[in-house]
């Protein structure tokens, strides 16, 4: 079985390139506006985006369940990770069509609910 750190070790990884998204399509916002390659290129990446962060969800969901330790810190972690997973999902299925503003849908984006999500896994670990 895979160890609880390889676990660890994986779901940062898969996490950290999925959720570069977000500040590189900025960046490219502000110095490559209206370039059409880049435009397709972000098309894809959000594809990618969303499949890794699922596949990061996965690993992080194994890696808490074979941790031997666990506090209520990283348990609200672990919510703020599925609640991001689900609103990005829905998001992406267009789930505003259904009657959802775009305030509702953009919830998992929110650099408010990323900030506590990574304020809580830091804590949770550092109690650990």
């Amino acid at each position: 079985m895979i160890g609880v750190e390889l676990t660890g070790y994986i779901a940062l990884v898969v996490l950290i390139v999925a959720n570069v998204y977000y500040p590189a399509m900025m960046i490219a916002r502000t110095f490559f506006k209206g370039v059409s390659e880049v435009k397709a290129f972000f098309n894809k990446y959000l594809g990618l985006h969303m499949y890794l962060n699922f596949i990061g969800l996965f690993i992080v969901m194994i890696h808490g369940h074979s941790a031997e330790e666990r506090n209520i810190v990283l348990q609200i972690a672990m919510l703020l990770t599925i609640f991001m997973a689900v609103a990005g999902f829905t998001m992406y299925q267009k789930a505003n069509k259904m009657g959802l503003g775009r305030d509702d849908t953009l919830y998992h984006a929110k650099q408010l609910v990323f900030f506590a999500w990574f304020i809580t896994v830091l804590i949770g670990h550092a109690i650990l």
